[in-house]
């Protein structure tokens, strides 16, 4: 059952009272409304707890799985790293916002008509300008520019709730479905944190990560995503409980998620791995946290006795390290630096020049590169540092990714590709 409301309130005192009863509310009487497994915590290596349910090993973008809509939303969202407490919020105020259906309409009207307010649309729901900034802005929007032939299923008559006889071909749901989701991310990762008391990230998708339980992964993403005019009670007795209930549904189900313990470190196309391994930003050092599907791979390279660079931080906090696992991990090249195998003499930057100049193609140098002319996947090294180009990423902030031994984890790097430096060489796969 959809909740009738108005339109949302972002910055409300109404809202910040919410967020200060709900939080009581959960910490008073959890147990009334969500049963909160015992997890392992894990220290010492910037992750907060390890769940062996928490998450797919891909990180695949372009792809749904799933038997249903609310599966494939499920390990969409494992995908992207988060553990089942917190896809389990998610879903939880999706059930209540839309009954997980993409195409759900609130109220009735013109969806393209920027001056109406009160007609919320999609799996969560988006109303007002998150809906639209006429022409372009907002989800419908960024559908309209990006999925025209998607436009048509936003109109009233395609609501399969009210509609239910409606058909829609399966690919093209599944092509909507990932849209929103994707829509959704890309709006999580750059939207601030409002809601006090759920920890301190880069932003509101990093926070959620934080996030232990599912009552506290249901309110914070009700408190600071949805921020609806539900009463404290509502969240508390309804949404929780669709949380709870995604959970029982899906964790440890096979086929919905994978163990992390025993799956390969995550693997897929090279920008999919860049976006899934690498913070979307450059940060100054000292900035060592790794995001939590990169930690999964240096572990279970780790254990594979594949090369993780310097052992600071637990591994991976490397340049050399970084190139060697996005390259090899996401298929570009599963040779690279001999596999990473150490076994197979995989190493540091000098080990991978020397490698890649007698296995690539060696195509210039800082000085003589043309920009223009780079390809994701080159690499460039130096005596001493080697970094990626991955080119243009949608949310990725610079054309290059990179780390360094001990000083910054992966992310957007702001390395000159037409460096001075003349032990630089630009290196690309045969």
């Amino acid at each position: 059952m959809i909740i009738k409301r108005p339109k949302k309130l972002f910055k409300s005192t109404v809202a910040v009272f919410l967020a200060l009863v709900i939080s009581i509310g959960f910490a008073a009487d959890t147990t009334r409304v969500l049963a909160i497994p015992d997890q392992d915590f894990y220290s010492g290596n910037d992750i907060l707890y390890y769940d062996p349910d928490s998450g797919l090993c891909s990180t695949g973008d372009s792809t749904l799985t799933g038997s249903n809509v609310k599966e494939k939303v499920w390990n969409w969202l494992k995908s992207k790293g988060l553990s089942s407490e917190q896809a389990a919020g998610v879903m939880g105020n999706m059930v209540a916002e839309s009954g997980i259906v993409p195409t759900r309409h609130q109220g009735t009207g013109d969806v393209w008509n920027s001056s109406y307010t009160g007609n919320a649309w999609g799996l969560v729901q988006w109303d007002g300008g998150r809906r639209y900034s006429a022409p372009k802005g907002g989800v419908l929007g960024k559908l309209k520019e990006k999925k025209p032939n998607l436009v048509k299923y936003a109109e009233l008559q395609y609501d399969t709730v009210r509609n239910p006889d409606v058909k829609i071909p399966p690919v093209d749901l599944d092509a909507l479905t990932l849209f929103e989701l994707e829509y959704l991310y890309e709006e999580s990762t750059h939207r601030p944190v409002t809601a006090r008391g759920y920890g301190e990230a880069a932003n509101e998708w990093e926070t959620l990560k934080l996030q232990k339980t599912v009552a506290d992964a249901t309110v914070f993403w009700h408190n600071n995503f949805e921020v609806s005019a539900d009463s404290a009670e509502q969240v508390l007795n309804g949404r929780g409980g669709h949380s709870q209930k995604i959970f029982d549904e899906f964790s440890g189900k096979p086929g919905a998620t994978s163990n992390q313990a025993n799956c390969s470190a995550a693997t897929g196309d090279l920008s999919q791995l860049t976006l899934s391994y690498a913070w979307p930003e450059y940060h100054p050092k000292p900035y060592v946290q790794k995001k939590p599907e990169y930690e999964t791979a240096v572990r279970k390279a780790d254990d594979e006795n594949i090369y993780t660079g310097d052992p600071c931080h637990g591994g991976g906090v490397d340049c050399g390290a970084f190139v060697t696992l996005l390259v090899v991990n996401s298929g570009f090249d599963p040779a690279y630096n001999h596999g990473g195998k150490r076994s197979e003499g995989a190493g540091n930057t000098s080990v991978q020049a020397d490698w890649a100049s007698k296995n690539w193609e060696t195509i210039g140098t800082g000085s003589t590169i043309n920009v223009a002319d780079l390809r994701a996947g080159d690499v460039a090294i130096s005596d001493g540092h080697t970094f990626i180009w991955v080119g243009e990423i949608e949310g990725f902030q610079t054309k290059i990714a990179s780390a360094s031994q001990c000083g910054r984890a992966p992310m957007a790097g702001t390395e000159s590709p037409t460096s001075s430096d003349p032990t630089l060489k630009w290196y690309r796969k045969k």
